[in-house]
């Protein structure tokens, strides 16, 4: 006899999926495959009615639209292609962006040594130094919104993290590693989008890769902050003029 078809089930992936789309609108990447990860996977073990797999599937490929048309994941993981209804080849891909993401922000972190006591962040509590290697986690996985409610309005940690990427953004422009010294950056502007200083650092970078629209795109955002920052007003009229030669 036929195993009973549980229409619940279906109802709980569609659930699921909409708490991807949740984590995708408030740019919590790793939450987001995660979740959807386990969407795919309980697809796959579900036994379900013909008009339930194919409204189902619908949904799903148009989830996978907005998640490889997402400028957060796209900066996280890169520019993807997924194709409709082959959700086997998805769950496969899935899995292997989380592995390699791990591995990749398991290295960071290990880098960093976070839980060297006092060695890496002296006079920095001990408290602190779990909150600012718990954000700094977060921002490596690519769930950028946690790292606001991890952080609440700890001044202290919002000030370390923002100086220890905006430091390591620098190292990287000057090593000429743009990629890596605007994801730095970027990550920086997610602990503290209000300061201009971080934008003009974007600005730079952009200059140095001869990108001109996103260095003049990057500049305006921090002007739109302080516009009598005077350093920003320099790059800027440094731009416009050489974008007219």
């Amino acid at each position: 006899m036929s195993e009973a078809i549980d229409r619940n089930e279906v109802a709980k992936i569609s659930t699921k999926l909409n708490e991807c789309r949740l984590h995708l609108q408030k740019s919590n990447i790793y939450s987001c495959i995660s979740g959807f990860k386990q969407v795919l996977e309980k697809m796959k073990a579900t036994r379900m009615l013909a008009s339930d797999a194919k409204e189902l599937a619908k949904d799903i490929n148009q989830f996978q639209s907005r998640l490889a048309a997402s400028n957060t994941f796209r900066s996280v993981y890169g520019p993807v292609t997924f194709r409709d209804d082959d959700f086997e080849t998805t769950l496969d891909f899935m899995h292997q962006l989380m592995i390699l993401k791990e591995e990749e922000v398991r290295e960071i972190m290990n880098q960093r040594q976070f839980d060297d006591d006092e060695a890496q962040m002296p006079g920095v509590s001990a408290s602190n130094r779990e909150c600012i290697r718990q954000a700094s986690l977060a921002l490596e996985r690519g769930d950028y919104a946690s790292v606001q409610d991890i952080i609440g309005d700890n001044g202290e940690v919002r000030d370390h993290l923002v100086d220890l990427y905006n430091s390591a953004g620098i190292q990287c422009r000057k090593g000429k590693d743009y990629e890596k010294a605007l994801s730095n950056f970027r990550k920086a502007i997610v602990v503290n989008a209000g300061d201009e200083n971080l934008y003009y650092n974007l600005a730079r970078t952009h200059l140095e890769k001869e990108d001109w629209q996103a260095a003049e795109k990057a500049i305006d955002r921090g002007l739109a902050l302080n516009p009598n920052f005077n350093e920003g007003i320099r790059l800027k009229n440094y731009i416009a003029a050489k974008r007219k030669a």
